[in-house]
């Protein structure tokens, strides 16, 4: 048995009924965006006080739009400077010092009714209130997505209902604990990006009744998806897997769902549902924290900014050194050096993992097994990628163009006896083409 077939047969026994609000920390540090790629502007410096939820920094990597940046905690601006992200990058942080009342926390706040609003200020609202969408592990700012998606036809909204790595189980909390607020927001989502319908793919093991789908006034279909049958979360699954129940209903519009649709997942849904309903700038996240390491694990809703390290504390600490820490999930996620970084609007879970647990991954010359290509779902050339990224070949336009269709869920990796990285070598081909 592998290590993610261990994670996942725990997981499957240990679903939480509830979420546990962390402490909130002396300080916190606010990134600017999760991606070194996309930089932030702010006006702040030490020394200037902020309230919660106050924009602190504006996004300006992507287009105009993108998505504002607030502070997560009222008090004092400590530093401006850098730190390590969860994707193992170093990134932009506002470092605050806490202290004052909160603006939101705890406070009674009045619904609003987005149905009488138009698609610009939905959108915009989605810009100041700094949503982000995280369906790809990625804060990608939502408004910015759905700017830039050039589709006249066919614009569909797939939302994805649990998790696409069995060994984590935040969007499955999400979706089944908050399931209205999720449908909702995903009708705000649809009205902004003008969809012609929403597919849901939910699990076959969700708790999620049918019934809460029947009163979406728009185009809508729910599929089921065998969610521990992986790889079933990515875009192309979700995708086979709403054109084959389409098949099933005459003249079904869902037959022109396409890779360029939007597709979100509970987080990103239940995000803009609280910044267009009651206005709330995205300041926290849920966090599943686990791992045979920890005395205690836990679903923890925190605030942007809060150090992993501090929700370890609050797990009870270490019981054995971990020889991994893993973040957002054994099959999808990536591997950090140390737990001293901070929640951002990506981070879904925090692993981690003893020496017991871990195979030796010493990296010896491709063996030309061909378990790569025979465990592909896309039956793609992932030991050819990767010969040619690390000798430099030629490799025909038709070939290169075969990287597009990866789905980046790992199996090639985790099946190479000689552990090499094949995954990431389509994806840095299919990175030199989109350079072109």
């Amino acid at each position: 048995m592998g290590l993610s077939d261990l994670i996942s047969n725990r997981n499957r026994k240990r679903l939480f009924e509830s979420s546990v609000r962390s402490f909130i920390p002396r300080y916190t540090y606010v990134p600017f965006s999760d991606s070194t790629d996309s930089l932030g502007d702010t006006s702040l410096s030490s020394g200037d006080e902020v309230k919660e939820g106050q924009t602190i920094a504006i996004s300006r990597g992507f287009s105009t739009e993108g998505a504002n940046m607030h502070s997560s905690t009222p008090g004092k601006i400590d530093s401006i400077g850098t730190c390590t992200m969860p994707n193992g990058k170093i990134g932009n942080v506002v470092k605050i010092m806490t202290e004052g009342s909160f603006s939101y926390l705890g406070k009674s706040l009045k619904k609003s009714d987005w149905h009488s609003m138009s698609k610009n200020i939905l959108l915009d609202t989605f810009k100041t209130k700094g949503v982000a969408n995280s369906f790809d592990l990625e804060d990608v700012p939502l408004s910015t997505q759905i700017h830039e998606c050039t589709l006249s036809t066919n614009r569909f909204l797939a939302v994805r209902m649990y998790d696409e790595d069995p060994s984590r189980v935040t969007d499955t909390f999400v979706a089944e604990k908050f399931s209205n607020e999720v449908i909702e927001g995903s009708l705000i989502i649809a009205k902004a990006f003008e969809a012609r319908g929403i597919a849901f793919a939910v699990s076959k093991k969700s708790h999620v009744s049918a019934d809460e789908f029947e009163n979406i006034n728009l185009p809508s279909i729910v599929v089921s998806v065998d969610s521990d049958d992986y790889p079933q979360g990515f875009r192309q699954n979700i995708i086979d897997a709403v054109k084959k129940a389409s098949k099933n209903l005459e003249n079904s519009e869902f037959n022109g769902i396409n890779s360029q649709c939007l597709f979100i997942d509970p987080e990103t849904a239940l995000s803009a549902y609280e910044a267009v309903v009651f206005g709330v700038p995205v300041m926290e996240r849920f966090v599943h924290v686990g791992g045979d390491c920890l005395n205690s694990v836990a679903m923890f809703k925190t605030r942007i900014g809060t150090p992993v390290s501090f929700l370890v504390e609050q797990c009870g600490g270490f019981k054995m050194k971990p020889q991994k820490i893993i973040i957002n999930g054994i099959n999808v996620g990536n591997s950090i050096s140390t737990c001293d970084v901070p929640v951002t609007k990506s981070l879904k879970s925090v692993s981690f993992i003893p020496q017991s647990q871990i195979s030796i991954q010493s990296v010896v010359p491709c063996i030309r097994c061909g378990k790569c290509r025979n465990v592909c779902p896309e039956k793609l050339l992932p030991d050819l990628y990767y010969k040619a990224i690390m000798e430099n070949l030629h490799l025909s336009q038709e070939i290169r163009e075969t990287t597009k269709l990866c789905i980046h869920c790992n199996l090639c990796n985790s099946v190479c006896p000689s552990r090499l990285s094949l995954s990431q070598a389509a994806m840095l081909l299919c990175g030199k083409d989109d350079k072109k």
